[in-house]
């Protein structure tokens, strides 16, 4: 019996399977629904279709149910018909027993507002920014257009951005002040409004060309507090600067560079401030707009220190003309007032002038053109070439000329300065209390003054520190560099002109047309050191061609006035001294022309080439210390002559000075030192203290407590004679002797002359 109810168990379990298998295969289940398309698009009031398929294909129940998930945004029937209804995004969805899929659908419609980014900005001269406008709701706007406009264009420019008209570049102009930029949606006109604050200049310094730009165009409101520098070399990619009318307060370039400029007039038309630490880089073009020119300073009232020009130097005279013109070209500035001072500045690019035609005078300068203030710590490193032809010029490798010369006054050239002119003229007094001090010349500087014309319209001033100085002083300075002036006309001929032509290794000087007061108003120079070559080559034999390794000619000849302390002192000289060609000319170590000269040493050779104008006083000569030393009042006191000195015409030369002039008697000459060699052919006068005296007064050379020593080596043709304790004053008095080759009066005391052991 159990066991029957356990069959009868087991066949019923068996039923109930079979019969549940059986519903299963009846009901298909929905395993998925897809929504076409997923993504959709349309603008407000707009209707779309959306169909969904679902999976398997043979679902027992296929029922799809629609839903909105913001019916603000858009509306779905029960038949997927999808209607748009305002902007924004909904997610449709169409649901099949437990699956579902969904339509994304994004609805633009019209603007609602417009917001602006940044809401207000401060903005520096010439600084530029962007402004971002979003017409809101974001990204839901069909029309997105929009204007911008500012309420002053020249204040604050406005550029929009043609890829993305959204977005706009504002750049300040040079007016301080408040302004505003306004964005109006198309769609709708809304607005919104960005303040812009102009502020001036950035206080963390300019950085871009713009930003400079600014700085010149406002320089001329500054104050003396306003304070100003660079933050970064500027690279104005070759636009042009403008010019600040004045300045009062501090631009300090940092070191930093001006590059790729275009200069045509002074950055700075005056400095009454300070203006420092700038660099012109070699890439700038100066292209002087008016015959006055210099890239940074024009007139200088302050002080300008530190800056350095790299850029070419250059004028080229294109028109003739008839009528004098006058031209001021400088590397760095202009003019330097008699309350100027100039510092520390440096030239590095090269000056190369070319002005052929005789009315053309420009004035030229590595570094300030015009200057009676000081001049301090300065370098020129670049060479200088000029070709004048017959201009009258006035040039300097750091100052060309000063204020108030006469404008046919001759051609300046100097390594360092051109003409430092530092004079009372209504009183007629030179003033001592500006200088030129510590300035050095590496550059060579090549002067080619053409000759050849019986009437030649200039003179040349060639030196490696000063060209010409009328007051104030001379400190501290070294030339390194060669200078060479070429006044020869190629000819091979004596031109008889009256102009006169002077090279030096630190400096030149004229002052015929000054009448000088008592007291030492010359110039004085003082520890200036010389070391390049000092060259001339002319054929202008009307007027005297001086050379000197230190001082061209000091001028003090026809001065009564005894100054009160050395003009020239504790100078030395290394470079040859050469005058070559068919002229007249005084060449010497120290100084070729009268003057005080103290405690000076000349080791350079002087040498006159085998063409010069010989014989007698009319001629050529040369001297270590002096070439013409005359009275009263002039002193030749504690210097030391080592330059060997040849001749290679018969001309006149002496150890110590080339000539003695007349009015001796008040002359002091002390202290020196001679033990060198000096070299002639026949007809030659040859003197190891002076080649020729001409003095008809007494005179004494040397003093018991101060003599003069001699030694050396005189060469007079084919005779050679050393000096010896023994033999050093013989023939004294007489022509040809060892001390005086030809003296015109013969009976000088000779007691206070020693042997130089």
């Amino acid at each position: 019996m159990k066991r029957y109810f356990t069959i009868i168990a087991a066949a019923m379990a068996a039923l109930v399977v079979v019969s549940c298998r059986s519903k299963e295969e009846e009901q298909v289940i929905v395993r998925g629904i897809t929504v076409t398309p997923s993504t959709l698009t349309l603008d407000a009031g707009e209707t779309e279709v959306l169909t969904a398929e679902i999976t398997p294909s043979n679902a027992t129940d296929k029922t799809v149910n629609w839903s909105s998930s913001a019916e603000a945004v858009a509306t779905v029937s029960k038949d997927g018909v999808v209607t748009a209804v305002g902007s924004g995004k909904a997610v449709i969805t169409a649901k099949s027993g437990t699956k579902s899929g969904t339509c994304e659908v994004t609805v633009m419609g019209a603007a609602t507002g417009v917001k602006i980014s940044p809401a207000s900005i401060e903005l520096s001269y010439n600084e530029s920014s962007t402004l971002v406008a979003t017409v809101e709701p974001e990204g839901f706007v069909k029309n997105t257009a929009v204007t911008w406009v500012s309420s002053n264009p020249e204040a604050v420019a406005v550029a929009v951005d043609e890829s993305n008209p959204l977005s706009a570049k504002l750049t300040a102009g040079s007016t301080k002040g408040d302004f505003t930029v306004t964005v109006t949606t198309v769609d709708g006109g809304f607005s919104k409004e960005c303040k812009v604050s102009v502020v001036g200049l950035s206080a963390n310094g300019l950085k871009t060309g713009p930003e400079l730009v600014a700085f010149l165009q406002q320089a001329s409101e500054m104050e003396a507090t306003d304070d100003v520098k660079l933050a970064a070399d500027i690279d104005m990619e070759g636009a042009t600067l403008p010019q600040a009318v004045s300045f009062k307060g501090t631009f300090n370039g940092q070191n930093y560079s001006i590059k790729n400029a275009v200069i045509t007039q002074p950055l700075f038309a005056i400095n009454d401030g300070t203006v420092k630490n700038l660099v012109i880089a070699s890439n700038c073009k100066l292209q002087p707009a008016t015959l006055e020119f210099a890239p940074v300073v024009g007139v200088n009232n302050g002080t300008v220190s530190g800056c350095t020009n790299n850029a070419l130097i250059s004028y080229t005279q294109s028109v003739a003309s008839e009528d004098y013109q006058y031209h001021l070209i400088a590397g760095i500035a202009e003019v330097n007032n008699r309350d100027g001072v100039i510092d520390n500045c440096t030239n590095n690019g090269e000056i190369n002038i070319q002005a052929n035609d005789r009315s053309d005078a420009p004035t030229v300068a590595g570094i300030v053109g015009v200057s009676a203030g000081y001049v301090r710590n300065s370098k020129n490193t670049a060479p200088i070439t000029h070709n004048p032809g017959y201009a009258a010029l006035k040039k300097g490798g750091i100052i060309g000329e000063v204020v108030g010369g006469a404008i046919n006054i001759p051609h300046q050239v100097g390594g360092i300065v051109g003409l430092f002119y530092n004079r009372d003229v209504e009183n007629k007094a030179g003033l001592t209390d500006r200088g030129i001090e510590d300035c050095t010349n590496t550059g060579n500087i090549t002067v080619t003054a053409l000759g050849g014309q019986a009437t030649a319209t200039c003179r040349a001033y060639v030196s490696g520190i000063v060209g010409e100085i009328s007051g104030g002083y001379i400190k501290k300075c070294t030339n390194e560099g060669n200078v060479v002036l070429n006044h020869s006309s190629g000819k091979n001929t004596n031109v008889t002109t009256d102009k006169q032509m002077f090279v030096g290794g630190i400096y030149c000087i004229n002052l015929n047309d000054f009448t000088v007061a008592a007291g030492c108003t010359y110039p004085a120079c003082s520890d200036c050191v010389n070391k390049g070559d000092i060259t001339m080559d002319t054929d202008h034999t009307g007027a005297y061609m001086y050379i000197g390794g230190i001082s061209a000619n000091t001028d003090l000849e026809n001065d009564a006035t005894k100054c009160i302390n050395p003009l020239i002192s504790g100078c030395v000289n290394y470079g040859k001294v050469t005058g070559k060609g068919y002229g007249k000319i005084r060449a010497a170590g120290i100084t070729a022309q009268t003057g005080n000269i103290h405690k000076c040493i000349n080791y350079g050779t002087i040498e006159l080439g085998e063409n010069v104008l010989a014989n007698a006083n009319t001629g050529s000569f040369a001297g270590n210390i002096s070439c013409y030393h005359a009275g009263p009042g002039h002193e030749l006191v504690d210097n030391e002559a080592y330059g060997n000195i040849k001749l290679n015409n018969a001309a006149m030369a002496g150890g110590l000075v080339g000539i003695l002039g007349g009015r001796l008697g008040e002359v002091a000459i002390t202290g020196n030192k001679v033990n060198c060699t000096i070299e002639g052919p026949a007809g030659s006068y040859l003197g190891m203290l002076t080649g020729y005296c001409n003095a008809t007064d007494e005179w004494t050379v040397g003093t018991s407590e101060s003599p003069c020593y001699v030694a050396g080596t005189i060469k007079l043709g084919e005779t050679t004679t050393t000096l010896t304790e023994d033999n050093y004053l013989s023939n004294w008095g007489a022509t040809n002797s060892y001390l005086i080759g030809w003296d015109k009066k013969g009976d000088h005391d000779s007691a206070n002359i020693k042997f130089l052991k």
